[in-house]
C-alpha cells in the first residue's frame, strides 16, 4: 500500500513542468538560433557560389567541346537571348550568366545579384566571377 502511494506521488511530480522551465528552454533556443543564423546564411551564399563556379566550368567544357570555327555560334545556344543558361543549375535570381566572345577566345562571367552580393570569399567581397579560354579565373581567391 505504501509503495503504491509512493509511486503515484512520484509520477504526479514527474509529469509537471513549471513555467520557469519552459521559459528557460525557449530562451536557450532563441540564443542558439541567434548565434547560428549568420553562419547558416554564409553557408548558403558559399553553396550558391560553388554552384555557379561549377556551372562556369561546365559552360567552358561545352564551348571547347563544340567549338569548330567560332565560339559565337555555340555561345548563343548555351545562353539564350533571355539570358538564361539552359545547362546551368544556378538560380537566375542570384547570378546573371553571360559569355563574352572575342576574336581570340571567350570569357564566361557570372554577375552576382541580390542576396549574393553579400557573399565574401577569403574575407573579400566580389561583384562577379569569371573564367576565360585560358582557364584564368577572377577573383583568384574565390576559386
Amino acid at each position: 500500500m505504501f509503495m503504491e502511494k509512493y509511486y503515484r506521488a512520484t509520477l504526479k511530480q514527474i509529469n509537471k513542468v513549471t513555467l520557469i522551465e519552459v521559459v528557460c528552454t525557449v530562451l536557450i533556443l532563441i540564443i542558439l538560433a541567434a548565434l547560428m543564423y549568420p553562419n547558416y546564411q554564409s553557408y548558403i551564399l558559399k553553396a550558391h557560389r560553388m554552384s555557379v563556379m561549377s556551372d562556369l566550368t561546365q559552360l567552358q567544357l561545352e564551348l571547347e567541346q563544340h567549338h569548330q570555327n567560332s565560339y559565337l555560334a555555340i555561345s548563343n545556344t548555351l545562353i539564350g537571348a533571355d539570358g538564361i543558361c539552359h545547362l546551368c543549375k544556378t538560380e537566375p535570381e542570384r547570378f546573371a550568366l553571360s559569355i563574352l566572345v572575342k576574336e581570340y577566345g571567350y570569357s564566361i562571367v557570372a554577375q552576382a545579384k541580390g542576396e549574393q552580393l553579400n557573399d565574401h570569399c577569403s574575407g573579400e567581397s566580389y561583384q562577379y566571377l569569371s573564367l576565360n579560354h585560358r582557364g584564368e579565373t577572377f577573383p583568384e581567391h574565390c576559386w
